[in-house]
Formats: C-alpha cells, sequence, structure tokens
C-alpha cells in the first residue's frame, strides 16, 4: 500500500537469517534508532489488544492515533485491519490484495463441506483465541471451548459478545483463568473435533485422542512453522490448509486401518448418542470390524458382514436402515477417481448375477453403476 511504517519487536530475519558462509550477529529486527523515532508517528497500531494495553495509553498520551486489533487472522479481522491502514493513510487497498481476499473466499467456499459443522477447543492468549474463534466460525465451524490462562473478565465478555454475532457461537463457552488441565476434562465429557493451540496440546491429544492442530506460541517439537504467514489473507490460507490436513489425515487414520469409529463422530453422522451395532451393518462395509465405544466408554461392536447390502431397508443409519450417512465413514473420501461426486451416490449393494466375492456394485440413482472393490477380510 506504500505506507512507511516501524514494526517494533520484528524478530523475521533473525529467526530467517540465510546460510550463505557470511556470519551475521542479530541480523534484522528492529533498531534501536527506529524505536526512539516510533514515538513521533502519526498513529500507532497494535495486532495484540490484549498484551499493549499500557502501550497504546502511552501512544495517546503523546497525541498519537491509536488502534488494535486481535491479530488479523481470516477474512473480517483482515478485512479491518486494512481498512483501518487506508483511512489512517489516505491511500487505496491495492487490487493485489483484494485478488488475494478473493483467493482465500473461494478456498474457504471449496473446502466448505469438510468444515461446516466442526468442533473445536481452542486455547491460547487471549487475542489468539478471540481471532481463532473468529476464524473458525467464518468456515462454519463451532469454538466449543475457548480458554485462555490469561484471559481476564473484560475478555471474557468480548469473546461472549462475539459468539453471539454468529449462528455458529451459540453452544460456545469461553473459560477464562483456567488451564490446559481444565481443557483435558473439557475434551473428555464435551468431545470435538480439532484442538487448536500450541505444543503443550500434545499432553491433551494424547490424553483425549482429540487431534491437535498447532497455530501459535509455542511450537518447540515441530519444525519451521515459524517460517509461514498466518496473518493476512496469505495467512488465512496457511490457516485453512493446515486444519484441513489434520481433519483428512484423521479421517485416513479411521476409515484405512478399519481401526474404530468415534463416538462423536457417529453422533454427528447418525444423531444418537450411541449408535446401535446394527447402524452399519449392510453398509458397504465388507467384512471390516468396526469397534466403537458410546459416552461410558464402554467398548462394543459391530457383526461383521458378510457382503454389501442386499434390498433397500427402511428407517435411518440409526436404525439400521441403509443410508450414506453411515456408509460414508467407510467410502470417503474418494480421491483417486474424479468427480464421482457429481453423482447422487446412495448406496453399495451386491448387483443380481454378481458371483466374484471381492467385487461390490455402487449404484447410482439416475446413473451408470460402476464396480468397486471392497476388501472381503482382515
Amino acid at each position: 500500500m506504500g505506507v512507511t511504517y516501524i514494526f517494533i519487536q520484528d524478530a523475521s530475519d533473525q529467526f530467517d537469517t540465510p546460510s550463505d558462509g557470511e556470519y551475521r550477529m542479530y541480523d534484522g529486527g528492529t533498531k534501536i534508532e527506529d524505536v526512539k523515532a516510533a514515538k513521533h508517528a502519526e498513529a500507532t497500531i497494535s495486532l495484540q489488544h490484549y498484551n499493549t494495553r499500557k502501550t497504546l495509553d502511552y501512544c495517546r498520551e503523546l497525541g498519537q492515533t491509536t488502534a488494535s486489533f486481535h491479530y488479523p487472522l481470516g477474512i473480517g479481522g483482515t478485512d479491518e485491519f486494512l481498512m483501518k491502514i487506508s483511512e489512517l493513510s489516505k491511500r487505496d487497498i491495492p487490487e493485489a490484495i483484494d485478488r488475494d481476499r478473493g483467493r482465500l473466499v473461494d478456498a474457504m467456499a471449496d473446502s466448505q463441506s469438510w468444515l461446516h459443522g466442526k468442533k473445536y477447543g481452542i486455547y491460547g492468549d487471549p487475542d489468539f483465541v478471540y481471532s481463532m474463534a473468529r476464524f473458525v466460525m467464518e468456515t462454519g465451524g463451532q469454538p466449543t471451548h475457548c480458554l485462555a490462562t490469561n484471559g481476564t473478565a473484560a475478555w471474557e465478555a468480548e469473546m461472549k459478545e462475539l459468539l453471539a454475532s454468529s449462528p455458529f457461537g451459540g453452544g460456545a463457552q469461553v473459560w477464562a483463568g483456567k488451564d490446559l488441565w481444565a481443557m483435558r476434562s473439557l475434551l473428555l465429557t464435551e468431545p470435538v473435533d480439532l484442538l487448536i493451540g500450541n505444543s503443550y496440546g500434545k499432553y491433551l491429544e494424547r490424553d483425549t485422542d482429540t487431534p491437535l492442530v498447532r497455530l501459535t506460541f509455542p511450537i518447540f517439537d515441530r519444525h519451521h512453522h515459524h517460517r509461514f504467514p498466518l496473518m493476512g489473507y496469505q495467512g488465512g490460507l496457511r490457516l485453512l490448509t493446515v486444519i484441513l490436513d489434520k481433519i483428512f489425515d484423521r479421517l485416513d487414520e479411521d476409515t484405512m486401518s478399519g481401526r474404530f469409529v468415534r463416538p462423536h463422530t457417529l453422533k454427528s453422522l447418525a444423531g444418537v448418542g450411541r449408535p446401535s451395532p446394527t447402524a452399519l451393518e449392510g453398509c458397504a462395509m465388507s467384512s471390516i470390524e468396526m469397534q466403537m465405544r458410546d459416552a461410558s466408554g464402554e467398548v462394543f461392536r459391530s457383526k461383521e458382514t458378510k457382503g454389501a447390502c442386499h434390498e433397500a431397508s427402511q428407517g435411518s443409519a440409526a436404525g439400521g436402515g441403509c443410508a450414506f450417512d453411515g456408509a460414508k465413514v467407510v467410502l470417503q473420501p474418494i480421491t483417486d477417481v474424479a468427480h464421482l461426486v457429481h453423482a447422487p451416490l446412495s448406496r453399495a449393494k451386491a448387483i443380481p448375477g454378481t458371483t466374484e466375492a471381492p467385487h461390490r456394485q455402487v449404484q447410482f440413482f439416475g446413473a451408470q453403476v460402476l464396480p468397486l472393490i471392497l476388501p472381503n477380510s482382515r
């Protein structure tokens, strides 16, 4: 945008010093002279409201215009940040930035079917939790548990106002002053699909089997996360990609291994608390044995199916009917055949006259019948 600025506490070059044979001590960063000159700026903008309140008070005493944000993450947060920069600098937002915004909107629309209705547990510093919850709701997700150990009563009130502004925030809970031990209890009593925070969440992932997405400081058990942006529209693409990768990784783990189906996953698919062992009988599972746990932790198993379904049965998946919401646990994702998603896949059905055991038929209403290979036995 051509705006002259001083970025205080810029550590990017220090973390990304090139290895080119020349030794550099404290390369890049913000120079002391620049910090001293910052008091003469026309305006000061903070990217972390709750961490800089005293600083902003001082800047206002110097006669500066001030503005603060909870990290410019996602669409709404970045929009507000750029519009404030445009207002203060009297400069238009360049077309290149508008195109970045459009790319992020397009990417979010492309992935909406995988993100809509997902439940999240989010923890970290107050500004991160606020901005991440906002981004999650932009994708159609539900920030079920929002926890900040150093969150204040003012932060809690602001979070509740944010959540009330979206239909996806209706069931969310805000926890100020709580720690990860409290989050562990929440994940065990009210499970979510994803946990978003820092590396310390790995212990909650182990104990509660909730997939962890590492997106905030500190990340000490993975390499090079600091090299990729999270703020702005391009950072939003990074956020989107990391979350989707974790969703697909867990989906592959659950479906390809045939180990078990998580109770809250089945609840979201079939609309019941504890699925009936007959709920998945007859669907395209062949002889894969599924192990499931209900809300109390009791283990129960479905009977081995000896083949695909025979005739269409009435009722929902929970009542034993052959429905896509039960079968998709196994059938999705189909990533190596083009455009299957454009046909109304209904059910796997054994076509009369088919004798080869490993082969089943996938039936499309109003479309052709395609062969599908399903495992015969474990």
